[in-house]
């Protein structure tokens, strides 16, 4: 799943959605995705999911994610994804999305949406020059999610 997606599901507060981080404990402690829950990869196994539970995982990168998912989709879990590009997508895509200014209005329109999503999560969506030499800051709202 996108963070896009993810950061959807969590500011409509999606029932009984569980984010699971599998990163270490000090990478968790250092910033993790607002309301997750932190289950190291090794533990992963010996934790309950409900069966009508509806669980994503991440890692930094997105490949412990997956693997986590295939842990999960192995012990029985059905509802279960992973942040296809971990924590880096969360970063660039909801805290810090960016467009040329000059993109087109299709491209513009759908930014719209994205900006204010990561504004609720006090993120900071930024148009850029097309050069990317200089960049112009979208004013922000901050408010905190989850």
């Amino acid at each position: 799943m996108t963070a896009v997606e993810l950061a959807e599901w969590l500011r409509a507060r999606r029932p009984r959605l569980r984010v699971i981080d599998v990163r270490t404990a000090s990478e968790f402690a250092a910033y993790h995705i607002p309301g997750a829950e932190h289950v190291p990869l090794d533990r992963l196994a010996a934790t309950r999911f409900a069966d009508d539970e509806t669980v994503v995982l991440y890692s930094e990168l997105g490949v412990h994610g997956a693997q986590a998912w295939v842990v999960l989709r192995a012990l029985g879990a059905r509802r279960v994804f992973f942040l296809r590009n971990g924590l880096h997508e969360w970063l660039d895509d909801v805290m810090s999305p960016t467009i040329a200014a000059d993109a087109p209005a299709e491209a513009q329109a759908g930014f719209a949406h994205t900006a204010e999503l990561s504004r609720w999560f006090g993120g900071t969506p930024r148009r850029v020059s097309s050069s990317a030499a200089g960049s112009e800051e979208m004013p922000v709202t901050r408010r905190r999610g989850c």
